[in-house]
């Protein structure tokens, strides 16, 4: 926590601090006073790529899936913003959730707790990620989305703090569901 101050002299006593993504720093960058490198999570770029096949049909995923990975809570989620996106387009959505979740929308397929094999599928099936994440210190999921060749369009928190659009994503720099829409549909 960017308010716990042992945690800070803690590494202010330290010959170098490790942050795992921009985000993460922009919490302490007036409290640190050490040396510190970045170094993200790794990501297995050998398991998480294109595979060249659609996996739809054999998972139930509906066509032109917009993929959401994450749990169902407001903090750190932003499922809320989820839900809100989901009620106000026509898009089909795909929830690989960790919370056991349950949606009656016939626009939305539901998985809980895949596994990587199954979760690289799901990602080769669907046409990009959207992260809505009001707290997120990394964010694993996009990273290996987007080594499969998905972009994102997320909140400005983890690896994407601050990052320019580009051929990665989009950034949305608010919390309000209707900028989320207006960058899924720039990508779509």
């Amino acid at each position: 926590s960017p308010n716990n101050q042992t945690q800070i002299d803690v590494c202010n006593d330290s010959d170098v601090v490790v942050y795992n993504s921009p985000y993460t720093q922009s919490h302490y960058v007036d409290k640190i006073t050490s040396k510190s490198v970045m170094i993200p999570l790794g990501t297995d770029f050998n398991k998480f790529k294109p595979l060249n096949e659609n996996f739809s049909e054999e998972l139930g995923i509906l066509p032109n899936s917009i993929l959401f990975i994450g749990a169902n809570n407001t903090t750190p989620k932003g499922f809320d913003i989820m839900e809100q996106i989901i009620d106000n387009t026509n898009y089909n959505f795909c929830l690989v959730m960790k919370d056991g979740y349950i949606s009656n929308n016939p626009r939305v397929k539901v998985f809980n707790r895949v596994g990587h094999d199954v979760l690289i599928k799901i990602m080769n099936s669907c046409q990009l990620l959207v992260c809505t994440s009001r707290e997120e210190t990394l964010h694993l999921a996009g990273v290996e989305a987007g080594a499969c060749g998905l972009p994102i369009v997320t909140s400005n928190v983890g690896i994407y703090h601050n990052l320019p659009s580009g051929k990665w994503g989009r950034l949305v720099n608010t919390l309000n569901y209707e900028d989320f829409i207006t960058e899924i549909n720039y990508v779509k």
